[in-house]
């Protein structure tokens, strides 16, 4: 058996600890593991159960490893990562970000090569930070805007602001008409809608503040609300305010009213 943190083995049972809020702790049982390892840095595993290990199971370290860093450079800096396990169960379903320090990704045939996918890996590694918010209310955008735009700034950091524009462009298109965030009831709306709000107009939202106040003084707001934990809607404004001014507070809860 293996888990976020060192499991434990007595007299027949096993017993795993981690940390967690919205989404449940998980640990992985197979016949046995194989294992890559980062050389430098922080330091990174990625962890798979059964199948041999493969080449783009090589790549998908490598990029791990360059999305955790620029992540520790920003939105992360106040609160950086120093281990991380990336879990590859051989299942396939989808994916999903822990706060422990891990992310499973249980896409049998998962390759970074692809844009997507390299997205999806992105968005996993930094819900270390955003998994504070709510998943029963409009909180849950603290979660999966974050985790989205988090994701596509590493694609413009990394130098592919092609892929950024095209990423974004699309999120604009399925947010437009939307109905607002504060006071989205979730409870009452069909995925597809929950998606289109939580997702995807919260992350335009997020580029639309990045653009308002300038990319220093935005991965500082980010950096907070991280250290922070932050997990409302009020949090988060209050971090606007402090970190750039009442008036951008005032801006934002607008265009989340809207």
């Amino acid at each position: 058996m293996r888990g976020t943190t060192p499991v434990a083995q007595h007299q027949g049972r096993w017993t795993f600890r981690g940390t967690t809020s919205a989404i449940e702790l998980t640990a992985l049982v197979a016949a046995r593991f194989q294992q890559l390892t980062s050389a430098k840095g922080p330091r990174i595993a990625v962890v798979k159960a059964e199948p041999p290990l493969l080449g783009r199971d090589t790549l998908l370290l490598k990029r791990a490893e360059t999305i955790i860093a620029f992540y520790n450079r920003s939105l992360g800096a106040q609160d950086p990562i120093t281990q991380f396990t990336v879990f590859l169960p051989g299942t396939n379903r989808d994916a999903f970000g822990l706060l422990d320090n891990a992310t499973v990704i249980t896409y049998s045939d998962f390759d970074v090569t692809k844009r997507g996918e390299l997205v999806i890996l992105a968005h996993e590694i930094s819900h270390r930070w955003w998994g504070y918010g709510s998943v029963h209310d409009e909180s849950e955008w603290l979660n999966e805007a974050f985790a989205t735009y988090s994701s596509l700034l590493y694609l413009q950091a990394s130098g592919d602001s092609t892929c950024y524009r095209a990423e974004l462009a699309k999120r604009v298109q399925s947010a437009a008409n939307a109905p607002a965030i504060i006071g989205f009831d979730r409870a009452n709306a069909p995925y597809p809608l929950f998606r289109r709000v939580v997702y995807d107009k919260g992350t335009v939202i997020l580029a639309a503040l990045h653009t308002r106040v300038g990319t220093e003084k935005f991965y500082a707001i980010l950096a907070k609300t991280a250290a922070e934990k932050v997990g409302t809607t009020a949090g988060f404004l209050e971090v606007v305010a402090q970190v750039s001014s009442p008036d951008t507070r005032q801006w934002l809860t607008a265009e989340l009213s809207r």
